[in-house]
């Protein structure tokens, strides 16, 4: 990118040079940036970060972070270590607030979401080793769900809890406002392709997207004894871990299992650029790549930011951003790529 206007960037193959300016970069081929960066139009230097606050009393790593409510709503921070579970003020303030909970590890991701029930705004809690649990804001320490399962991933969809991969291939969810209730009717297996559950999320107030390793589903809430149907869109590789998505208003990207880049609208896939694959295929970690993680950073152009494992280390210390147009505007292209 150069000047004020955005250029697009074609899916050739080609990778990562480092060898030769911004301007003598050759067609197809991507320019790593290091601490410089393309974005909306203009070249500037990439942002750093700020240490917010000090080590967490249980010194290890975190392994997921919640917020009950509003991600901008900083009061209402939840910090997952592998031992504990830590309400954050945003400032200095850390409770620990862990309840019942089995030791994780680091390739075990706690996923969040927020429910309403029983007039209560609920941070539920969940990752593979413990049972999704819940918290009011106020009490001192998550409370259990007796019928609630450990899973994967967990969302809110039409009022339900909905929970992935609380087996193989299995999703369950709540009745109808209700987090704390299971009917046995409440479930879906979705075997109709070998892959297993990676992830979901929501596509629309009554929609979500189930990502497996090897293809993606569609859920729709109906007026029928089971809430939801099930459709299956497409056979695409699937994302690498449960974290390593970024939701924006018109869908989701993810970074594949097979280090290239997709874009799901509620309709179809869209393969993103594959010019990044070869780069990422020789610096993520394989067997940690399951740490990998993302975020949307808001702009006039909205970036999607991915981590991951460093193929040598297995540290998070790598990542690479993204600035994608939607659907309505370009197809699903990518118009700038950062490895940083």
């Amino acid at each position: 990118m150069r000047g004020p206007a955005s250029l697009y960037l074609p899916p050739a193959p080609g990778g990562v040079r480092e060898d030769v300016s911004p301007v003598d970069v050759e067609p197809g081929w991507l320019i790593a940036s290091r601490n410089y960066m393309a974005t909306e139009g203009e070249g500037k230097q990439r942002p750093g970060y700020t240490q917010v606050d000090s080590a967490l009393a249980s010194a290890n790593s975190i392994i997921g972070i919640g917020f009950r409510g509003s991600d901008q709503d900083t009061s209402n921070i939840v910090l997952q270590t592998l031992t504990h579970s830590y309400h954050w003020n945003g400032s200095t303030t850390k409770t620990d607030i862990t309840g019942t909970w089995s030791t994780s590890t680091n390739n075990q991701p706690t996923r969040f979401a927020t429910m309403q029930s029983g007039g209560t705004t609920w941070l539920a809690r969940v990752n593979e080793a413990n049972a999704v649990a819940k918290w009011d804001g106020t009490s001192s320490a998550f409370q259990a769900i007796p019928a609630a399962s450990a899973a994967r991933d967990v969302l809110v969809s039409s009022g339900h809890l909905v929970m992935l991969r609380t087996a193989e291939n299995v999703v369950k969810w709540s009745n109808l406002n209700d987090i704390d209730t299971y009917d046995s009717l409440s479930t879906n297996t979705l075997d109709q392709t070998k892959g297993d559950i990676i992830a979901g999320r929501n596509i629309s107030p009554l929609s979500f997207a189930i990502y497996k390793d090897d293809s993606v589903f569609l859920a729709t809430r109906q007026a029928a004894a089971v809430e939801f149907s099930f459709e299956f869109i497409s056979s695409v590789p699937g994302p690498v871990s449960p974290n390593a998505i970024v939701e924006f208003p018109w869908g989701h990207v993810w970074l594949g299992n097979d280090n290239a880049f997709y874009m799901f609208d509620g309709a179809r896939v869209t393969p993103l650029s594959r010019a990044l694959a070869a780069s990422l295929g020789s610096n993520l970690h394989t067997t940690n790549k399951v740490r990998a993680h993302s975020m949307r950073r808001r702009r006039q152009q909205d970036e999607a930011w991915f981590f991951f494992p460093d193929a040598v280390t297995g540290l998070v210390t790598k990542a690479v951003s993204l600035v994608v147009t939607d659907a309505t505007s370009g197809a699903g292209r990518v118009v700038a790529v950062n490895p940083h």
